[in-house]
């Protein structure tokens, strides 16, 4: 008798909690969808791995959400509230809390990628010039802050002022080996403070040399591994 109840048992379980599921399934899809809208080329050329670490993050929070939801269950139980929709509610309400960051930051990004910002990522991305090296190597000449500013906002690339006009800069990374090579150069009013740096450490160095010409700076930033 206790064989023949405890698989019926079961069914109804996994009945009972496939709701649960399929909300944090669709949760994933919707987040997932969010993810391709903001990665535009510039994102993807500039954070080849930006797909695999946000993912990453929409995969846990989805199983942190599940194990939420099961916790909410036990609460339902408890309070034996049965209502279906109360319990499809408050699935949704904690499997979008648990999420909200992801949400808030990746319609911020939309907005700013998609619209306010849209042209100017466009036109910095048809000034990015691939070296021989291919992904691995690439260039960019005469570019504005502002072409520079949507550049540096998914990558480590050193914030430098608002000032700065005639900016170029070019990368070359070594792939498996680790080195890599980093060059940038801008010019800025001779007004502009500009900290000079020599570091240098093992392989790893990096460096900001100056040059007064006139009213204006010409401003050289080196940073490498080799």
């Amino acid at each position: 008798m206790t064989e023949r109840i405890a698989p019926k048992f079961k069914k109804i379980m996994i009945k009972k909690s496939i709701k649960y599921v399929l909300i944090a399934l669709a949760n994933l899809v919707i987040l997932t969808w969010l993810l391709s809208v903001w990665t535009d080329k510039l994102a993807m050329f500039f954070y080849s791995a930006v797909w695999e670490n946000e993912f990453l993050k929409i995969l846990g929070l989805t199983l942190l959400s599940l194990g939420a939801m099961r916790i909410l269950v036990y609460y339902f139980r408890k309070k034996r509230i049965t209502s279906y929709w109360i319990k499809i509610k408050y699935a949704i309400i904690l499997t979008i809390g648990i999420c909200s960051f992801l949400y808030v930051n990746y319609s911020i990004r939309i907005v700013q990628n998609s619209f306010l910002n849209a042209a100017i990522r466009e036109q910095t991305w048809m000034k990015v010039k691939k070296s021989e090296h291919g992904r691995l190597g690439f260039f960019l000449y005469s570019i504005s802050y502002k072409e520079y500013n949507e550049i540096s906002k998914t990558n480590w690339f050193p914030e430098i002022p608002e000032t700065a006009e005639n900016i170029s800069f070019s990368y070359y990374n070594g792939g498996f080996q680790g080195d890599y090579t980093f060059n940038l150069n801008y010019e800025v009013p001779a007004s502009e403070k500009v900290e000079e740096i020599n570091i240098k450490k093992g392989d790893y160095y990096q460096s900001t040399t100056i040059k007064v010409t006139g009213y204006r700076k010409k401003v050289t930033y080196e940073e490498g591994e080799s």
